[in-house]
């Protein structure tokens, strides 16, 4: 047997000191983490911008955590279960951020059965309080009890809407009370797109419902593969092939969606509103403009008259998906934007002084040294080196900016700073 096959294990490998592979050192004896930069380039690389992809703005989302006895597992710090509920609670957050007029629907997986935990709401509250309330992992894991909940939740979504199933799943195996490909089919013709997270490894089952539904499969090697999984996950979806080709041959039908924009009113005594199905008592409330029902918070839909309760603000939010913000390329060479070059000629005086100096006092002449290209973050005005720093520039205004900033205005902002309006 070779010894590649003996070493074929993580821990059957020779012991590796990353500090000689990870730290080095450039021409001017600076030493640069290698390890820090390739890791910001991947996070930039994954990032995809496509301009000319049709998606879904209006989402309904059911969200099923797999709370079986496989749960209980140490594998994951503390425990699985743990680490999906702390990876769910920063996923419904970033969901509803990103996307302000969909809805979403917590289940849960246990004893063979999947619960419905909440109702189909825009409220991230609701679906926080609950989610924290999960402690018991109990039984077996059932994926086709799982589809069938979702199909029956989702089937009756007007067809603008966009139905997706979200499975977290733990367990290796599925106990289903009949043949799970007649309700892949289902979930087919009911147009549910469903994606699965396995805690535990590639699983063929998991991976054949995600393909055969338009879903993506994906293996979390630990919980920060966790989180960005997921956070990958609230980006809406591009349609599928025959959705396009159906919506296409629809050319003289368009859905209009009907939308409520309800006043906000404080009152000086608290009266009932609804929060979700449920009802309360508040001072402050939203009030329908179709039917005048009092709900406590926006965007939700109306439990009187069903209409859509949003605001302005929230469809605004939502179009960056539609028109998103150029993906920024590294800068490669010296160039950059002209508010920077002051800070050069500032970096190359400073380091002029410093040989004319060192020369000056006897410690010997040598050739002069090229200075390294110093420029500034036009978001942050951080003070940026070309050959320790990963810059990245916009192609449409040619600003460079720093790592962080690419981040927070491609996932937050979603607009250029350095862009003309």
């Amino acid at each position: 047997m070779d010894d590649e096959h003996l070493s074929s294990y993580k821990w059957e490998e020779k012991v590796s000191n990353n500090w000689e592979n990870d730290i080095q050192e450039d021409e001017r004896g600076n030493i640069i983490n290698v390890k820090l930069q390739a890791m910001a380039r991947g996070q930039v690389q994954r990032r995809t911008v496509n301009e000319a992809v049709r998606r879904g703005l209006i989402r309904y989302l059911m969200l099923a955590v797999d709370c079986s006895a496989s749960a209980a597992e140490k594998d994951y710090r503390p425990n699985r279960i743990m680490a999906m509920k702390v990876a769910c609670e920063r996923f419904i957050l970033h969901f509803f951020d990103q996307n302000p007029i969909s809805q979403l629907s917590l289940a849960q997986i246990q004893d063979s059965v999947a619960r419905k935990l909440t109702d189909m709401s825009g409220n991230p509250k609701t679906h926080l309080e609950r989610l924290r309330k999960i402690r018991v992992t109990k039984g077996l894991s059932s994926l086709q009890n799982t589809m069938k909940l979702a199909i029956l939740a989702l089937r009756h979504v007007p067809n603008y809407g966009h139905r997706e199933l979200l499975i977290i799943y733990s367990s290796l195996s599925s106990t289903d009370p009949g043949s799970i490909e007649d309700t892949i089919q289902d979930a087919v013709e009911n147009k549910i797109r469903i994606s699965i997270v396995s805690l535990t490894a590639e699983i063929y089952v998991c991976k054949r419902i995600a393909h055969a539904t338009g879903g993506t499969f994906s293996v979390a090697m630990d919980s920060q593969h966790l989180a960005e999984i997921l956070r990958d996950l609230t980006t809406p979806s591009p349609q599928l092939q025959e959705e396009q080709e159906e919506r296409s041959m629809q050319t003289d039908f368009v859905y209009m969606v009907y939308m409520g924009f309800p006043r906000r009113v404080v009152d000086s005594r608290a009266s009932y509103v609804f929060d979700g199905k449920a009802s309360k008592l508040a001072c402050t409330s939203y009030v329908c403009p179709r039917c005048f029902t009092k709900t406590a918070d926006i965007p939700t839909q109306c439990n009187s008259c069903t209409l859509q309760l949003n605001s302005s603000s929230h469809i605004a939010r939502s179009f960056h998906h539609i028109f998103p913000v150029p993906q920024f390329v590294e800068v490669t060479d010296s160039s950059g934007s002209s508010a920077t070059l002051a800070i050069t000629e500032t970096a190359m005086e400073i380091s002029n002084s410093n040989n004319s100096s060192s020369s000056s006092i006897g410690i010997g002449s040598s050739a002069p040294q090229a200075s390294p290209v110093v420029q500034a973050c036009t978001g942050c005005s951080d003070v940026l080196v070309k050959d320790y720093d990963v810059l990245l520039k916009c192609p449409r205004c040619n600003n460079v900016f720093c790592v962080e900033c690419d981040h927070f205005i491609h996932d937050s902002l979603h607009n250029c700073p350095g862009c003309p309006a």
